[in-house]
């Protein structure tokens, strides 16, 4: 059973490293935006430029641990939809932690999966928010990591990857609102991995890190679903890039320093604006997420990389400071966050039995936690949830790999179950 620690606030120095410590609460201190976690290398990256890489062929020793090698074709382009194939990824064939959801502007759920076999790309939809799945279609080339979603100020979803081969970053997008898509193309040079946000008037903004020198470079839309500006330098090496926004729907970019493990974080100014400068969040921490409740507040959840205990912190009101670190769960092996009509939750995995937990959030903190998955995990389940406009209705899922590499998935009709009744056992979702 994963522990649970009530939400105590907790009071941390800032000297407070020791591995076991829990993460540490932002300082006052600012520094040069261009430098960010970590020592900064060399000089920023001119405008214009479509390459985020360095002289260098030789790949960064901190590769990222969700990216994988293969030796498949990157040739391969599809249009609308790909070849339908039932199927799909069999049972035992799916990348644990390379699920990824996306929504249609119709509301409808799509989800993305990586074949463990050849790394190759692959999706099902909904046939209607809340009905039934299509089969499995290829959806892409053999990708090194899960891929990357964002969507257009006009409704349409673009998906970006990194090939696994040359390390690319290429990209497609819907050619219609909720219709098909685009053949591949390249987006950029090789990088590490790849993160999309958005501006508040649509335009979206990808930051992706260099993979030999762990450095952070951003694009973004010129115009909402228009073409794209050059590469820029954002920040010096980092660990991982999470992206929040707030209420006003100004992003926040939280990344970690590659040796320390330590939290920096900045914000734009203003919606639409350029960046504050970089500021210490706290300290050692893993497996950041960040989601935005339904009041607009952020939350930010960590693990501590000693204990592997779940921390969290919370913006005082929507657009405001942030408040202090609480301990929220016991050990976990990883978390993922999803909102849904009722609010934020939080998943965590049971590090010996691998099963899901969930805590939600309630008017005065988060919840007890209570068991959600029948069937053991590989990683913490992907959430996605999809929407009925006309009838005002949310459908709420739960996509899982289990250690067995089958795809799974439960469901929660928010207008018709108990408040968070999962749907059990969950089903398979492998065909």
């Amino acid at each position: 059973m994963l522990a649970l620690v009530c939400a105590a606030t907790l009071s941390l120095s800032p000297a407070a490293f020791a591995s076991d410590a829990a993460p540490q609460p932002h300082t006052a201190d600012s520094g040069d935006r261009a430098a960010g976690p970590g020592a900064p290398t060399g000089s920023g990256n001119s405008a214009g430029t479509q390459n985020i890489t360095g002289g260098s062929d030789t790949k960064a020793a901190a590769e990222p641990e969700q990216c994988v090698g293969s030796t498949a074709d990157q040739t391969y382009a599809v249009g609308d939809g790909g070849t339908s194939h039932a199927a799909g990824p069999g049972a035992g064939d799916v990348a644990p932690d390379q699920l990824t959801t996306a929504r249609n502007a119709d509301g409808r759920v799509e989800v993305y999966a990586l074949a463990q076999s050849d790394h190759t790309l692959w999706k099902r939809f909904e046939t209607a928010p809340g009905g039934t799945w299509s089969g499995w279609v290829q959806a892409g080339p053999a990708m090194a990591c899960r891929i990357a979603v964002g969507t257009n100020a006009d409704g349409r979803i673009e998906l970006f990857g990194i090939v696994a081969d040359s390390r690319e970053i290429w990209h497609s997008w819907q050619t219609a609102v909720n219709g098909g898509f685009s053949g591949w193309s390249k987006f950029s040079g090789p990088a590490a991995d790849v993160t999309v946000g958005a501006n508040a008037d649509g335009r979206m903004e990808v930051f992706a890190r260099n993979p030999q020198t762990l450095e952070v470079y951003n694009s973004f839309q010129l115009r909402p679903s228009g073409g794209w500006a050059g590469w820029t330098r954002f920040a010096g090496p980092a660990a991982s890039v999470a992206i929040g926004v707030n209420d006003d729907l100004r992003m926040e970019v939280f990344a970690q320093n590659p040796t320390t493990l330590e939290v920096y974080n900045t914000y734009q100014v203003a919606p639409n604006a350029g960046w504050a400068g970089w500021r210490r969040f706290a300290g050692p921490a893993l497996d950041l997420k960040v989601g935005t409740d339904l009041e607009g507040r952020q939350h930010l959840f960590a693990r501590s990389p000693g204990t592997t205990n779940l921390y969290h912190v919370q913006q005082t009101g929507p657009n405001r400071p942030w408040g202090a670190w609480g301990q929220l769960g016991g050990p976990s092996a990883g978390v993922s966050v999803g909102l849904t009509g009722f609010g934020l939750s939080v998943f965590a995995v049971d590090p010996s039995t691998r099963l899901v937990w969930e805590s939600f959030q309630t008017d005065t903190g988060f919840d007890a936690w209570h068991q959600v998955s029948d069937q053991p995990l590989a990683t913490p389940p992907t959430p996605g949830t999809s929407f009925d406009d006309a009838h005002g209705s949310y459908w709420s899922h739960l996509f899982g790999v289990t250690t067995g590499g089958q795809v799974v998935r439960s469901y929660l009709d928010e207008f018709e179950a108990d408040m968070w009744d999962w749907h059990q056992p969950w089903v398979s979702f492998t065909s």
